[in-house]
């Protein structure tokens, strides 16, 4: 992936062992916003991000999740269930009322597939629907995101960027530190790496934002 054309794609197959039924959820209600892009407005377009928009949708929805928004590209039909085009002001709308006026009790999950991409160093984003090949203005920022999750008082909250460069998202969210406890997974490091990487409690073996 090209961060500064933001141009490239590439394709990660996940297999999820469904062998055993997932255990019962605990007390509380559980909140979800999804974002899958598959067709971008204004930069290349990606294969299958719709698909896993689709595959969250029914894993969480068959695990207690009784309340999910699902934000996608034009494409309706190609989604389970459709709430509104993926751009930012929709994003930054919609994870604002999933963090908004929830409880120790509660469980919310933020879910991104599609293009992620580094400013600088120091600075990472995910691209919304409608990112721009010219300006930066419309894509996502860490610094962004991070204080609306820091802001929530959930009990837990699961992340999960399937973008490059999504990584970069850590010590923002580590500088933010809500009063739940965090799990983030992304599939690429700061740099672009594509690899799993956990964020646990830095108290523990391994680190969880807490």
């Amino acid at each position: 992936y090209d961060s500064t054309e933001k141009q490239g794609s590439d394709t990660i197959t996940v297999t999820v062992d469904s062998g055993s039924p997932p255990p019962p959820p605990s007390p509380g209600n559980y909140y979800a916003l999804i974002v899958g892009i598959s067709d971008y407005g204004y930069i290349n377009d990606l294969s299958y991000c719709d698909e896993d928009a689709t595959d969250w949708y029914n894993y969480l929805s068959g695990i207690g999740y009784d309340s999910i928004t699902v934000l996608g590209d034009g494409h309706i039909s190609d989604y389970p269930k459709y709430d509104g085009l993926a751009t930012k002001a929709n994003i930054l709308e919609e994870l604002s009322i999933l963090a908004a006026n929830k409880g120790p009790e509660d469980t919310i999950a933020f879910i991104f597939s599609g293009h992620g991409a580094a400013f600088d160093s120091t600075q990472h984003v995910i691209c919304p629907w409608d990112t721009s090949a010219t300006t930066w203005d419309y894509d996502l920022y860490d610094y962004e995101l991070a204080p609306i999750i820091g802001n929530t008082n959930a009990g837990n909250i699961f992340l999960f960027f399937d973008s490059c460069n999504s990584g970069g998202f850590l010590p923002e969210l580590q500088a933010n530190n809500p009063v739940g406890t965090v799990y983030v997974t992304t599939t690429c490091t700061a740099k672009g790496i594509r690899e799993i990487i956990e964020s646990c409690n830095t108290s523990k073996s391994k680190r969880r934002i807490s």
